[in-house]
């Protein structure tokens, strides 16, 4: 039995210039309703494995700004925002559990990935942010390389862990 192609139609229709919109009402982007961290924690494990399994460049773009996404919504103290406004506000002080795990387990998926090893996937399409005040703008300069996901996964390993600590006492 042969399956139909996998096809990236409905993830591209969600996406804007920030991420991957929360919700639709079928094909149709509900802007209102804003972003996720865990939305686009998703959808970045989602093109990775799609690109692994397909072997197509065609989700590099995707996979650098959902990345840039979460770099986004890190906090200095290395938690995560949930909520971000189509507006580009955040909506919370901190966000849930969930919305942490899964952002984590979307950096480790791009740290386990063979990207880097595909001719330099990062350096050859690197984001560098721009100035339409588009979540991306925040790391403006900086390149999404697998040492940037790694000192965002080690800030917050180390807020877990004084978090964890704190509450033992």
């Amino acid at each position: 039995m042969e399956l139909p192609a996998i096809k990236l139609d409905h993830l591209n229709a969600l996406t804007d210039e920030t991420g991957i919109l929360q919700h639709a009402k079928y094909s149709t982007p509900k802007r209102r309703e804003g972003y996720t961290t865990d939305d686009n924690a998703r959808a970045l494990i989602a093109c990775i494995k799609y690109h692994t399994l397909c072997a197509e460049t065609g989700t590099e773009k995707l996979m650098n700004l959902h990345l840039s996404f979460l770099l986004f919504m890190q906090r200095n103290d290395g938690r995560f925002h949930n909520l971000l406004s189509y507006g580009r506000r955040f909506l919370d002080d901190v966000g849930s559990g969930d919305c942490m795990g899964r952002a984590l387990l979307a950096c480790s998926h791009v740290m386990d990935s063979r990207l880097q090893e595909e001719g330099n996937y990062w350096q050859r399409s690197s984001l560098t942010g721009d100035s339409s005040g588009s979540a991306t703008s925040r790391h403006r300069g900086q390149k999404l390389s697998p040492s940037l996901v790694c000192n965002t996964i080690t800030r917050f390993s180390r807020m877990t862990i004084t978090s964890f600590v704190t509450q033992g006492e």
